[in-house]
């Protein structure tokens, strides 16, 4: 059985970050050094590709939001260059070909289909020509991209299938995108402009070495943090992000649990190179509990508390509820908006699985925790992560934050008190893990 291998980001603080010089954006950022990384991609609705795990549809035709493969123009001088070099899965396999096609936000077709290259314009023969990027920007080195002028600024996604080369008809199976780079330039003022690719649920494939990339997660009150992966072994896996954890049933405890059980929420825009600051300006400051403090006033004919948290941004408050024995702490979370908030508490305490009646008489201790960028970062099929992930906090800059899990469920360790990168945080080995995965 596969399991989600879970990671809770808790962002109090962060880290700058460096970019290279060169900006095409795809491989050149999953591929590092000679750890061969590709993008995976399923067509197989029924079965969904399970070879070990179950696939999801990442980039394909038809696919949802959460799964699409989004780049962004911002002004009708933006030329987008493009180049791909993909394989059908199956050996042997000369009766299928593959397609793509572009589509806007609203799902038009913007760029009709084509059979995805596989010489000249639009191919990439290697690794060392995506990094380069187009030659059309970089001249020697690089590749010949295809380039897309869309007739309008704005958010599009590029979209991939397999097609009988008789009849036409969808073929349902893997796919794999060995090498891609979807890169943006301003042509006018000859400026190329990365952090414009992104998905919010990247489905990787790491084949048979390690993973070192990193990822840079928007949040949704725009704190931008990064995930660097130290020589993870991940086999087939998918990285997404959000607010929430592994499920999403407003009891943070346990929805920050890993889990057996696959649940797919991608919530947060996850891209290769650091947001660009103009479509995605980042957060300049943390946020704060301001006055008046804190309070919690009791509904005599409920028995109800409502807890009032003033902050000056968006974000999300946790309230720690302590008791006394023999009655079990709770914890509210909650996403705030700027100004007065309102919590509910019901009266049970953290009893599971629904929680015992707290009696009048008790005293009840409240402690507020706010949080800013608050980051789940579940890891589904990942075999490996000797080293740990290295987590910091782009913008706005600060110190190194804390990183928690709770892999309780699943026969792992817990870490509820932080643990502070680097080194690596949340590590387990391909042996352990796999013995998880037999239960």
């Amino acid at each position: 059985m596969k399991q989600w291998a879970y990671l809770l980001i808790n962002l109090i603080f962060g880290l700058l970050f460096f970019q290279n010089n060169l900006f095409s954006e795809g491989s050149k950022e999953i591929y590092i050094g000679t750890y061969n990384t590709w993008l995976f991609m399923c067509t197989d609705n029924v079965g969904h590709c399970n070879n070990g795990g179950v696939r999801t549809p990442f980039a394909t035709y038809g696919c949802l939001d959460q799964d699409r493969l989004y780049f962004s123009t911002l002004t009708n001088q933006e030329t987008v260059f493009m180049g791909f070099n993909g394989s059908i899965e199956a050996p042997g396999n000369t009766q299928n070909h593959v397609v793509f096609e572009i589509r806007d936000f609203l799902g038009n077709i913007v760029f009709t289909e084509e059979n995805l290259p596989t010489s000249g314009t639009g191919f990439i023969s290697n690794i060392g020509q995506a990094r380069v990027g187009p030659s059309q920007i970089y001249g020697g080195g690089g590749y010949t991209a295809i380039d897309f002028h869309p007739s309008a600024p704005g958010t599009y996604y590029v979209e991939f299938a397999m097609k009988n080369n008789s009849t036409g008809n969808f073929y349902s199976g893997s796919l794999d995108m060995n090498l891609i780079d979807i890169t943006v330039q301003d042509t006018i003022a000859n400026v190329v402009k990365p952090g414009r690719l992104f998905s919010k649920s990247w489905q990787f494939y790491e084949n048979g070495t390690h993973y070192s990339g990193t990822t840079y997660i928007y949040s949704i009150d725009s704190i931008i943090t990064s995930c660097l992966c130290n020589n993870m072994q991940g086999g087939i896996w998918v990285q997404f992000c959000n607010q929430w954890g592994c499920q999403n049933t407003n009891n943070f405890p346990v929805d920050r649990k890993s889990t057996n059980t696959q649940s797919l929420l991608p919530e947060y825009n996850i891209f290769l190179n650091n947001p660009d600051v103009t479509l995605y300006p980042p957060a300049t400051t943390l946020g704060q509990i301001v006055p008046p403090q804190p309070t919690g006033i009791q509904d005599c004919n409920t028995g109800h508390i409502t807890y009032y948290v003033n902050v000056d941004k968006p974000g999300s408050v946790e309230i720690d509820l302590t008791f006394g024995g023999p009655y079990v702490a709770r914890t509210l979370t909650q996403t705030v908006a700027t100004g007065l908030n309102t919590i509910i508490w019901d009266g049970l305490d953290g009893t599971l699985p629904v929680g015992v009646p707290v009696p009048n008489g008790i005293v009840v201790t409240f402690t507020v925790k706010y949080l800013n960028g608050l980051t789940n970062l579940p890891f589904y099929d990942v075999e490996g992560n000797p080293n740990g992930f290295i987590i910091s906090l782009v913008n706005p800059p600060g110190a190194a934050p804390l990183v928690y899990w709770d892999d309780s469920n699943v026969g792992g360790s817990t870490n509820l008190t932080g643990c502070l990168p680097p080194p690596g945080c949340h590590s387990w080995s391909a042996f352990l893990r796999r013995k998880v995965l037999q239960k």
